[in-house]
C-alpha cells in the first residue's frame, strides 16, 4: 500500500468519519478523567477534537492522517484476533489492498475507504444508532443516581394492574409529557426538556434529582386514569 500526501491532506481528513453517520454508528473517544468530550475552558466542544471511531464486532475503525482515504482497523490487546481478521480479509478478498502492522500488544490493519463495505462483511461495524451524532450526549455515560426504594415503590403501585408491555408504554409517554410540560422550578423559569438532555440521567432519575418527584407522582396518578380508558 503506497501512501501519498497532498497539500490539503489534513484538512480533508479532519472529521473524515462523519461521512459514515447514517450508515454506521460513529462515536467519539471521551476524556478519561472527565468522562466527557474534550472541551474548551468556556465549556464548549474543543473545535480541534477529531478522535472518532466506528465500533465493530471485532476491533474498531479509525481514520488516519496519511492521505488517500486510508482507514485503520485497530485491535488493542487483541493480537490473535487482529491477525486472524487480516488472514480472513486476504482469503476472502485476495486482491484487496491492505497492510498489517503488528506491535507487541496491538494490531493495525490499514485499508482504503473504498473497500469499507468489503471489510464490513468480516468485522461487522455497528449499525444500531447510526443516525446519532458522535458528539451527542447519548454517547456519554449516564450519571449514577439512585432513586430511594420507597419512592420507586409508589410508582410500582400505580402501574401494578398493567402488563409489562403496557407499563413500558405508559412510562415512556408519561415521562415525555411530564418533562415537556415543566416550565418552572421553585418559582423560576426552567426548561426541563433541555435540562434533561444535559443531565445524562434516565428520565425518572432526572425528575427525582430535580426535586420534581412529588409532582411527577401526582401527574402519574392522574395520567393512569386517562391511560386506562
Amino acid at each position: 500500500m503506497q501512501y501519498t500526501y497532498t497539500k490539503n491532506t489534513l484538512d480533508y481528513m479532519f472529521n473524515y468519519l462523519m461521512k459514515y453517520v447514517g450508515t454506521y454508528r460513529v462515536k467519539a473517544e471521551l476524556d478519561e478523567d472527565e468522562h466527557d468530550f474534550p472541551r474548551t475552558d468556556a465549556g464548549s466542544l474543543d473545535p480541534t477534537f477529531d478522535d472518532l471511531y466506528i465500533p465493530c464486532s471485532r476491533g474498531i475503525i479509525k481514520h488516519t492522517y496519511i492521505g488517500d482515504d486510508i482507514l485503520c482497523i485497530c485491535f488493542y490487546d487483541k493480537v490473535k484476533t487482529g491477525n486472524g481478521v487480516f488472514k480472513e480479509i486476504k482469503k476472502k478478498y485476495p486482491k484487496i489492498d491492505i497492510e498489517l502492522d503488528n506491535s507487541v500488544n496491538d494490531v493495525y490493519i490499514y485499508f482504503h475507504a473504498d473497500d469499507i463495505k468489503k471489510i464490513a462483511t468480516i468485522i461487522h461495524p455497528r449499525t444500531s444508532g447510526n443516525s446519532i451524532s458522535p458528539f451527542s450526549n447519548k454517547n456519554l455515560p449516564k450519571v449514577d443516581y439512585k432513586i430511594p426504594a420507597k419512592d420507586m415503590s409508589i410508582l410500582y403501585d400505580i402501574t401494578k394492574d398493567l402488563t409489562k408491555v403496557e407499563t413500558m408504554h405508559f412510562y415512556k409517554n408519561l415521562n415525555n409529557k411530564f418533562i415537556n410540560g415543566v416550565r418552572k422550578l421553585n418559582g423560576k423559569k426552567f426548561d426541563a426538556k433541555e435540562a434533561y438532555k444535559k443531565s445524562r440521567m434516565g428520565a425518572r432519575e432526572f425528575i427525582h434529582s430535580s426535586g420534581l418527584w412529588d409532582k411527577y407522582v401526582a401527574y402519574a396518578k392522574k395520567y393512569i386514569k386517562e391511560y386506562q380508558k
